[in-house]
This record gives structure tokens, sequence and C-alpha cells, in this order.
């Protein structure tokens, strides 16, 4: 046993970090996954003057002023349907996987991206929100299939020694793009009644960088090897990804990994909810994918302002406050990668949902009773904070986590069965937040 991990550690230390592999292993969560957070961000920031676009189309369209009743629900469902465009989107990851592997499956996905931001960046001159609200629908199936196959994707072609730090820049991407998305969506920049089609149109751009640079991807060595039955191929881009010719260590892996389950094909969704052998692992992706939502993260970053309103914060402070929270949110979950290869997984979702624990007991006691203590709004904003911080440190790791858990042949439905799970609740959360704050 201990000769067996001196050998491990020996074969890390050969390896090096190539910028063959490290490029495509930021290039993809940032161009795949920032899309993701930046949607978040925009409706967040862009609050306003959507409504206002929304109340002006109403009343041209039908000579009438639309009641709140009728807006709150148009507004509900505006955020709702990029979820919802996440949950018809994620069955179609294993298909695309079997038929077109990680890489390509990534590429072909980029126009609906494309298609989508136009939707929602002409949706104001041709005067339909419900144009808006399919384009959010077409980014969620985008999002879906980008979170289900992008950790899979970098972790397969990222040395074992580095995968947790990059698995992290996943969510580092998604809270890149929230962040990024309130500061543009700001009154200042683009979140005016002008200047809101141009923020939407800008999720475009990560979809262009991404389709521009595709031909210098790097296959995946485990595709190579197990999906395409091309042993040499795959050993001579792990050497190129690695840079060094010995990986033998990594190869014979591959080959104890192909004897256990010569038997077993790529496995369907049916079939990992029929096999006793691999239950254990769906059941704790789902668990681990469906906790990552209902720790009510994307209800409160969707919500920012109704959030620190409801905290009590003055409304001249809402967007300092705001990015001041994003920034802390940003540099935790930069931190998570290094703290996930120092103190291990299972630890830091412990210590993440104990603290998300705590700060929403402080932030629900300080909600109620801000109107008798002035100061304590501000303290329910240091919650907020503190929920979004444990976030960060555990449940932001189920990238990181969750391929790690599965063999080559359950992964990619047991992902999808995660990812589906991830976007129903994703759904429930987003569209009962606004009506749980009222």
């Amino acid at each position: 046993m201990e000769a067996s991990q001196t050998e491990e550690r020996a074969f890390h230390k050969k390896q090096k970090v190539t910028f063959y592999a490290l490029f495509p292993a930021i290039l993809c969560p940032l161009c795949l996954l920032f899309p993701y957070g930046y949607s978040i961000g925009t409706i967040s920031s862009a609050a306003l003057p959507l409504q206002e676009f929304y109340r002006q189309t109403y009343l041209e369209r039908y000579n009438a002023t639309i009641d709140e009743a009728t807006l709150d629900v148009l507004w509900a469902l505006t955020p709702t349907f990029y979820p919802l465009g996440g949950v018809f989107g994620a069955p179609s990851v294993p298909w695309l996987v079997r038929k077109f592997g990680r890489k390509k499956s990534l590429l072909l996905v980029q126009p609906i991206c494309i298609v989508a931001t136009l939707l929602l960046s002409l949706s104001e001159v041709i005067k339909s929100f419900e144009t808006l609200m399919i384009g959010r629908f077409l980014l969620g199936i985008v999002g879906a299939i980008g979170t289900g196959i992008t950790p899979m994707y970098i972790s397969e072609i990222s040395a074992s020694h580095i995968r947790g730090i990059i698995g992290s820049l996943c969510s580092v991407s998604i809270v890149f793009g929230i962040l990024i998305g309130n500061v543009l969506g700001l009154k200042q920049v683009l979140g005016t009644a002008s200047g809101w089609p141009y923020l939407l149109a800008i999720s475009a751009i990560p979809s262009v960088i991404f389709i521009l640079y595709s031909p210098w991807l790097p296959a995946s060595p485990r595709v190579l090897y197990f999906d395409m039955g091309k042993p040499e191929e795959a050993e001579k881009v792990l050497k190129r990804l690695r840079g060094t010719d010995d990986v033998e260590l990594e190869i014979k892996s591959f080959e104890e990994e192909a004897k256990q389950s010569s038997q077993n094909k790529v496995m369907t969704i049916l079939e990992v909810v029929k096999t006793r052998r691999v239950r254990w692992q769906m059941i704790s992706v789902m668990v681990l994918m469906s906790s990552f939502q209902l720790s009510a993260i994307n209800g409160i970053q969707f919500y920012f302002d109704q959030v620190f309103i409801t905290a009590g914060i003055p409304p001249d402070l809402i967007d300092y406050v705001k990015l001041g929270v994003l920034v802390a949110e940003l540099l935790v979950t930069a931190l998570s990668g290094y703290f996930c290869e120092r103190f291990g997984r299972r630890f830091l979702l412990l210590v993440g949902y104990s603290v998300i624990c705590v700060f929403m007991i402080v932030y629900t006691v300080m909600t109620a009773f801000q109107d008798k203590v002035d100061w304590f709004s501000y303290i329910s904003a240091v919650a907020s904070l503190g929920i979004i911080c444990g976030f960060c440190i555990g449940p932001s790791l189920v990238y990181v986590i969750a391929p790690e858990l599965l063999d080559q042949s359950s992964r990619p439905a047991i992902m999808t069965l995660g990812v589906l799970v991830l976007w129903i609740s994703f759904a429930i959360v987003t569209f009962a937040t606004p009506y749980m704050m009222l």
C-alpha cells in the first residue's frame, strides 16, 4: 500500500502543468459556464428596466395598464424559463456524449446560444416579452448541457493532483459571470431602458470565442481509450497533456478500469436506475446536485435587490452591498479549489453546509426583528454574505466531486440524472423565491 502511494506521488511530480492542458481547462468553464452566471446576474441587475419594458409592451399591445399581479407572474416566469430550459436540456447529455463525444457536443450547442442571445437582444425591437422568455429557455438548454459535460471534459484532460483546483474553475466561472452581469447591469453602465438589449447580447461572446478556439481543443484521453478503442492515441494525448513521456501509471489505471468494466457497456439512464452496483453513486450525485440548488443560492442571486430590501438595507446602498458580496463570493470560490486539495471534498461539504445553516438562522432572526432594532439590517446583510460564502466553501464543489464518484460506463447517465435534478430544483427555487418574500 505504501509502495503504491509512493509510486503515485512520484508520478505526480513528473507531471507538468502544460499550456496544452491548462488553457482549455480554463477556457471551457469561462466560455461554457460564464454565460450560466451571466444570465443570473443580468436578470438580477436589470430588473427595473426589464419590468418597465414589460409594462410598456403590455400597454402598447393591449392599450391597458398591466396590473401588478400579472406583472409579478410574468416577472417570476422570466428567470424561471432559464432553469426550465435546463430541465429539457439535461436529458440530452448522454445521447450527445455517446453520439458526438464531449468536445464536439459542447461545440454543437454554441449556435443555439447565439440564436438565444439574438432573441434576447431583439425582444425590445419587436416588442415581445415572450421572445425574451424563449431566449432564456434556449440559454437554459445550453446551460444544462454545459454543466453536464464541461466538468467531465476538464476533469478528464487535467492531471489528478490538480483536478480539484481545475474543477473549481466551473464554480469560479459561474460566480465571475454573476459578478460581471451585475457590474454591467448597473444603471450607470447598461442597466437602463436603452442599454439592457446590449447587456443581454454580451452572452454570445463566449460562444464565439469557443467556436474559434475549438480546432485546438485536446481530445479526452478517456474517450480515446474507452469509447473509441484507440489506446495508442490516448497515450499520445496523455503525454502531451502531462508534459512527460512517463504516463504508465495513468495508462495502467485505464487498463484496470477496462478489466473491471469489460462486461459493462456505457449505461443508459434506465440501466443505472436498475443496476444495484451504481445505485449509491447515483443517489449520492442526485443528493449533491439537488442540495446545490436547495441551499437557495440562486434564489438569493436572482433576487439580490429584494433580499437586501427585505433585510432592511437602504436602496441607495444596495448596489454597493451587492457588488461587495459578489467580490467576496468570487474570492472564496477561487480559494475553494486549494482548500479542496488540502482538506478533502467531504470535509468542505460538511463545513459549507454547517456555515449555511448557521447564517440562514441568523438572517431569519435578524430580518424578523429588524423593525425593532435598526442595526439588525446590517447583520442580515452579513448573514447573506455568510450564506453565500458557505455555499462557495462546500456545495459549489459538486462539479469537482460528482464526476470523480463515477466510472466510465455510468458517468454520462448518472451525471445526466444529477444535472436534471439540479435544474428541476433550480426552477422550483427561482419561481418560489419572490413569492416567499412577499
